[in-house]
């Protein structure tokens, strides 16, 4: 990748962590109104896309190594992955994942 097309990148990165950060704290804001304080992030984001419990989640390349294809046009959920230490301080990466629902086998695969 040229510089350009890493500060495009990274630019578009930070975007995402916002808006993933802002929806995150919209729903921890209704979940305390609702009086269910301390759920976790990635369980409200999950109940609000919809995705069940139990439903299984993996990135692209995690599908791929199941045999599976992300049909083309979906779109990933956006989680907040385990946290890492950076410049000695945690921090939370985004993970994209898709669920079965997305994922085309070729042949029968056991999910």
């Amino acid at each position: 990748m040229e510089k350009k097309e890493v500060r495009q990148a990274s630019r578009k990165m930070v975007e995402v962590r916002k808006e993933l950060n802002d929806f995150s704290v919209e729903l921890d804001v209704r979940a305390s109104v609702e009086g269910r304080e301390g759920v976790p992030a990635n369980q409200l984001l999950r109940e609000a896309y919809g995705i069940k419990q139990g439903a299984e989640l993996h990135t692209f390349d995690g599908w791929k190594r199941r045999g599976g294809t992300v049909r083309k046009g979906e779109k990933a959920f956006l989680f907040w992955g385990k946290p890492r230490m950076y410049d000695s301080r945690r921090f939370f990466p985004v993970v994209f994942l898709f669920s079965a629902s997305q994922v085309h086998f070729s042949k029968e695969v056991a999910l």
